[in-house]
């Protein structure tokens, strides 16, 4: 495997939470963003392509970990990357 497909338990882990089980982000967005979101009223509506641009300054699409919002009373936009090991692409 190469070091772009290859991934930790811990990485799939969170992308089978991001995928399968949106509704955990609410908690972890809580608690990460000090929100007051509650799960059982927010829906959370996932947007995994992420624009950016290249070199040339062309706009490419790009997989993001999770890109989301959580749409309640108030719509917030979130992006969480999730990397256990340094890979070199991930700016913080």
């Amino acid at each position: 495997m190469n070091k772009s497909t290859s991934y930790t338990p811990y990485d799939n882990v969170f992308h089978t939470m991001v995928q399968r089980m949106p509704k955990y982000l609410i908690p972890l967005v809580n608690e990460i963003f000090h929100e007051n979101f509650r799960p059982e009223d927010e829906v959370v509506v996932q947007s995994n392509d992420l624009p950016a641009e290249d070199d040339s300054g062309e706009i490419k699409r790009r997989y993001s970990d999770s890109l989301f919002s959580i749409k309640g009373t108030e719509t917030k936009l979130f992006h969480i990357e999730c990397e256990s090991r340094p890979d070199g692409t991930i700016v913080i």
